[in-house]
């Protein structure tokens, strides 16, 4: 494999690293602030809004960064084939769809305005919408790049991609690995 396409490969390893990373985080954020607000029962009895804000933070970043690699890997394998392109545009999406969903949880969970309270579960819903969309085009690309380097782990880790969105990232990962590995 060239040296061009293994860096290629490597960033995308890194940001479907980043991208398990940021939801893992953003789900925490969200129990937590739920946990706050006594929306969920829990055994801990109090969640600090703190320790919500760390997660959402945190996990915005590494969604946003690992968005952001995503479209970086897929530009760098581009001159190997123009079919991921597909790839570079679902990730754009994925990318804008991040700010919209972490802007949305952030206006439900601490706005005091209650216009931006109300306007923060339709950011959340069409953040996720858009991210859906994004994910398509995006699991098309790895599906292509494991059809041609003949990994199957990649190909069906690409099919389970936007409907588990832990499962399928991981797949990927070590799907790229082999590929890595070669």
């Amino acid at each position: 494999m060239a040296m061009a396409n293994k860096f290629a490969i490597l960033k995308l390893r890194r940001a479907l690293l980043l991208y398990i990373l940021g939801f893992t985080l953003l789900f925490l954020g969200a129990w937590a602030s739920l946990v706050y607000s006594n929306q969920i029962k829990s055994n801990i009895s109090s969640a600090s809004p703190v320790i919500a804000v760390f997660f959402l933070t945190l996990g915005a970043i590494a969604t946003l960064v690992g968005t952001s690699n995503l479209f970086a890997g897929f530009k760098a394998i581009r001159p190997v084939d123009k079919i991921y392109d597909i790839g570079i545009y679902g990730a754009l999406i994925q990318f804008a769809s991040s700010i919209l969903f972490v802007l949305g949880l952030y206006f439900v969970i601490f706005s005091s305005s209650i216009s931006l309270q109300q306007l923060g579960p339709e950011l959340t819903f069409a953040g996720y919408l858009i991210g859906f969309a994004g994910a398509l085009p995006v699991a098309i690309a790895f599906y292509k790049l494991g059809k041609r380097y003949k990994v199957l782990m990649i190909r069906v880790g690409a099919a389970v991609y936007f409907v588990l969105p832990i499962v399928g990232p991981l797949m990927l990962y070590f799907g790229l690995k082999e590929i890595v590995d070669e």
